[in-house]
């Protein structure tokens, strides 16, 4: 049975869904918090991002992106091989989003679905291809 509430980053019912466990995997003085005061906030106290704002920023630009990429998917699966590598953990993308985004009855035909176990959706490439290994 779906759930009736409101629908929030895709199509999770929690608005805070995508907080979980995305960033808790990454290495944290990459992707983590620093504190401040820093060059930059020399004046400031509390935390602020390891990575520079511009980096953050360009994760935000295109709200509308994933619902755009998912309207042109059946077009494109009709043309190309299309295949998905989901992490395993549910952390951003709800296990029902990730169904329905790949059901073939939508005209979403998948060449392949891969679910690599101990990550989430935010993994990087890199432990990606050591996951796998």
């Amino acid at each position: 049975m779906e759930s009736t509430g409101p629908r929030y980053l895709f199509g999770s019912t929690s608005p805070f869904s995508f907080l979980s466990l995305s960033y808790a995997a990454y290495h944290p003085q990459k992707f983590g918090f620093r504190e401040l005061p820093t060059l930059i906030y020399p004046d400031k106290q509390g935390v602020t991002l390891t990575c520079p704002k511009s980096q953050e920023a360009a994760c935000y630009r295109d709200r509308f992106a994933a619902r755009r990429m998912f309207q042109f998917l059946p077009a494109i699966c009709s043309r190309v091989p299309v295949h998905v590598i989901w992490g395993a953990i549910d952390d951003s993308v709800a296990s029902e989003v990730k169904e329905r985004s790949t059901d073939p009855l939508t005209g979403r035909k998948m060449a392949s679905i891969q679910r690599i176990e101990g990550v989430g959706h935010l993994v990087s490439v890199c432990s990606l291809c050591t996951s796998t290994v």
